[in-house]
């Protein structure tokens, strides 16, 4: 079968430069494409379906938003030829998991929806400065052992104004003695 991996992150234009969106048959492959984009569908009863797949059924591929991507099983599935492939984001990588399934939403998270999580900055903020009073420095000390020139950008982090730089995040972790993941809160947002 065709591969449509050179499409990763590439807009479908139609002969008449407008964005393709809905259901076509290319070759018996039938591709299924979200305002210029690879993308699952959805069946009438609300159950994915892949963005790429053969008539037969035998090969189909899950997309997200112009990329390769299933979080719950291989992305590609080719069962005449007996592989399958595991993508993310448009990444690929191997898995020890060899179950040939197709990717279903879980049972708790509506078919249309999806959860994705986001940085909490309040909650991030206050954990912050939790963990600089534990530790018993002030801002001012805080501000000298990450080499900043104010202490404004601390006073912001703690107000969940702004976030850290990926650097100083790593820099708090090591100035506290945790991991990243302990300072930064999270949230799940549907989208």
């Amino acid at each position: 079968m065709k591969s449509y991996k050179s499409c990763q992150n590439q807009r479908i234009l139609l002969e008449d430069k407008t964005l393709a969106h809905g259901e076509y048959i290319i070759d018996g492959v039938i591709v299924n494409i979200k305002h210029g984009y690879i993308n699952d569908g959805l069946d009438e009863e609300g159950r994915f379906i892949p963005a790429i797949r053969t008539e037969t059924g035998r090969h189909l591929e899950h997309w997200r938003n112009g990329v390769l991507h299933c979080e719950t099983g291989p992305a590609v599935i080719d069962v005449d030829d007996n592989y399958e492939e595991w993508w993310l984001n448009g990444r690929q990588f191997t898995s020890d998991f060899k179950t040939m399934i197709v990717c279903e939403p879980d049972g708790d998270t509506p078919a249309n929806k999806m959860k994705k999580p986001v940085i909490d900055m309040t909650k991030t903020g206050e954990k912050i400065k939790e963990l600089r009073l534990r530790f018993h420095y002030t801002v001012n000390e805080v501000q000298t052992m990450l080499g900043l020139t104010s202490p404004e950008a601390i006073y912001k982090w703690e107000k969940g104004k702004y976030l850290p730089s990926i650097d100083n995040f790593l820099a708090l972790g090591s100035l506290f003695g945790v991991p990243v993941e302990e300072i930064i809160v999270t949230n799940e947002i549907e989208i």
